[in-house]
């Protein structure tokens, strides 16, 4: 194929957008010549090959910049050739093309190329017009050995942010910038990618394009949108300067904070916003780059931070960070029954047997009983642990205590916590009550979050409890928990 077929095919395979005539449609002293044309209302979607091929004409490699340039600037606003839609006026100049000769009537039209040789053999040669695909070529995110994970980390969070990204083909991308001037770059080279919201993002990963280059083309097509970074560079530092040059309001290393009395602390790389956003109505993304060593949120989080109109983008910076297959236990004892049953739910629940109306005796003497008549009864060694729900005088309690037996008394008035606290005193283990404490805890290692949720944290010799009222429901708790722990809900 010839340099200027192959130059052609790249143009119509790939989505092109053209803005201005170029010096072809001027005669030397600058007078506009006139240019026949022919004008054709599309019945299908057609490339513009079928449609010079159908229309009965073909187009020299030589003539080929020519041709592009008056098409452009008679078919101002059309941004692909490679797949014009039903229902397009098409006008096309006929000052580059060359009318083709009918077949006789009667017999079948046949192309033939004169044949070229190589060694003995003779090889058909290449015809100018190859066959193309009307359809955006998608490349693969590893396709070749270019495609870096900078590039793969572009068009992840371009996906993301607007719904698709297309890779755009290799091959020389041409601009006709004036009546004298033109500019090319590879593809290759410039790896480019085509959002849905139109623009055409072109990566400079040496940053080779000059800065005066990259604003002529601008000026005639805006949507061409170019990032310059080196090879090497810091990807934070890549990232940070695609969205400011996407047009987003960039904030650098927040920690966000959602939630109530339930709240989840998420550190993030970037916490962005349109700038034609309310702050206050519109959505906040939040966009993360997940190391190798890091572990994603998972989407029980992500849909939860959704909810509260908070977007949040996971990025991988090599090594793709890895989801925690474990999940945590998760116990729900009923919060809304009554007292003795709220306690024996949560005392069975840390691995404690428990015993009801059990006489405890406080006398050794057999001349002298002193029996205590306990509502509920706990074993945990040398002491007896007893819950009692009617009252108690301090000399009574004060008495039990030097028999080894340690009593508390429940309060009517007593909400949930007030009562789990006093158990989880008398029962005497290790336990804390600070959730800015307890929250490394709770909170598996190597994420990107810390939670902070009412409760008590509990070490029992049957295991590690997380004892909690929030509102969070058990799904999302047996994500966002650490795996070794039992969460009991109430």
């Amino acid at each position: 194929m010839s340099s200027l077929s192959l130059f052609f095919f790249v143009f119509i395979t790939l989505t092109i957008t053209f803005a201005v005539p170029d010096a072809g449609s001027y005669t030397q002293t600058g007078q506009k010549r006139s240019v026949q044309i022919i004008s054709v209302r599309l019945s299908e979607d057609a490339s513009l090959h079928s449609i010079i091929q159908k229309a009965g004409y073909s187009l020299a490699d030589k003539d080929v910049a020519g041709f592009l340039t008056e098409f452009s600037g008679l078919n101002e606003g059309l941004r692909s050739i490679s797949s014009i839609k039903k229902g397009t006026d098409v006008r096309i100049p006929l000052s580059h093309l060359v009318k083709l000769v009918a077949a006789p009537p009667g017999t079948k039209q046949r192309r033939r190329f004169a044949p070229r040789k190589r060694g003995n053999n003779e090889v058909p040669a290449v015809p100018k017009f190859p066959l193309t695909s009307t359809e955006p070529v998608l490349l693969p995110d590893q396709s070749s050995s270019r495609r870096s994970q900078v590039v793969r980390t572009i068009r992840s969070l371009a996906e993301q942010l607007y719904g698709r990204a297309v890779m755009e083909q290799d091959g020389l991308k041409y601009f006709a910038v004036g009546q004298r001037s033109e500019i090319s770059f590879d593809a290759a080279s410039f790896p480019m990618m085509v959002l849905n919201n139109g623009v055409v993002l072109v990566l400079d990963p040496s940053g080779a394009l000059p800065a005066e280059v990259r604003q002529i083309i601008r000026l005639v097509w805006p949507e061409y949108l170019f990032v310059s970074y080196k090879d090497g560079q810091d990807l934070r530092t890549v990232l940070d300067s695609l969205l400011v040059s996407l047009g987003y309001v960039v904030g650098r290393g927040r920690t966000l904070i959602a939630g109530g009395t339930s709240r989840i602390e998420y550190n993030s790389d970037f916490v962005i916003f349109r700038k034609e956003d309310d702050l206050l109505e519109g959505d906040i993304t939040v966009v993360t780059l997940i190391g190798p060593h890091d572990r994603e949120a998972p989407e029980s989080l992500v849909q939860w931070f959704r909810a509260r109109d908070i977007r949040l983008i996971q990025l991988g910076d090599g090594e793709s960070g890895s989801v925690r297959s474990e999940r945590a236990k998760v116990i729900n004892v009923n919060g809304r029954a009554d007292k003795r049953t709220f306690i024996e739910n949560i005392t069975s629940s840390i691995g404690f047997k428990l015993s009801h109306d059990t006489v405890v005796s406080l006398s050794d003497r057999k001349d002298f009983t002193y029996n205590l008549r306990a509502d509920i009864s706990i074993a945990t060694g040398p002491r007896t642990k007893v819950i009692e729900f009617a009252e108690m005088s301090a000399q009574e309690i004060d008495y039990a205590r030097k028999w080894g037996v340690d009593v508390i008394c429940m309060d009517p008035r007593d909400d949930d916590r007030a009562v789990l606290g006093k158990l989880i005193d008398l029962l005497g283990v290790v336990h804390v009550d600070s959730p800015d404490t307890y929250s490394a805890y709770i909170t598996p290692r190597k994420t990107r979050y810390r939670l902070v949720l009412p409760g008590v944290y509990v070490k029992t010799r049957q295991g590690t409890f997380f004892i909690t009222d929030t509102e969070l429901g058990a799904d999302l708790l047996r994500d966002i928990v650490d795996p070794g722990l039992t969460v009991i809900t109430y």
